[in-house]
C-alpha cells in the first residue's frame, strides 16, 4: 500500500509541473529541462527525506501536531505532557 501511495505523490508532483510548464510562456526550454530533470528521480526518493509527522494520542482532542507546535509546543513538551507517543 506504501507504494500506492508514493505514486500517488508522483503524479501529483508531475500533474503540477505539467500545469507550471504550461501556465508559464515566459520558460526557456533549458529551464523546463532542468525543472523535469527534478522529477527523474526513484519514486522513494520523495519520502525519504520527509520529516514523519509525531502520531497524537486521544488527549490532543483531534488537534493536528502543526497547531501545536504553531504555539512554541516542542516534541519533548508534547511527549511529556501526553499529546504524542
Amino acid at each position: 500500500m506504501r507504494d500506492q501511495g508514493t505514486k500517488l505523490d508522483r503524479i501529483i508532483e508531475l500533474e503540477a509541473l505539467y500545469a507550471r510548464i504550461l501556465s508559464d510562456a515566459s520558460l526557456t526550454i533549458e529551464q523546463v529541462r532542468t525543472m523535469c530533470r527534478t522529477v527523474e528521480r526513484p519514486i522513494d526518493c520523495r519520502n525519504k527525506w520527509r520529516k514523519a509527522t509525531p502520531t497524537m494520542t486521544t488527549k490532543a482532542n483531534g488537534v493536528p501536531y502543526g497547531e501545536f507546535v504553531a504555539k512554541g509546543w516542542t516534541d519533548a513538551l508534547l511527549r511529556e505532557h501526553g499529546y504524542i507517543e
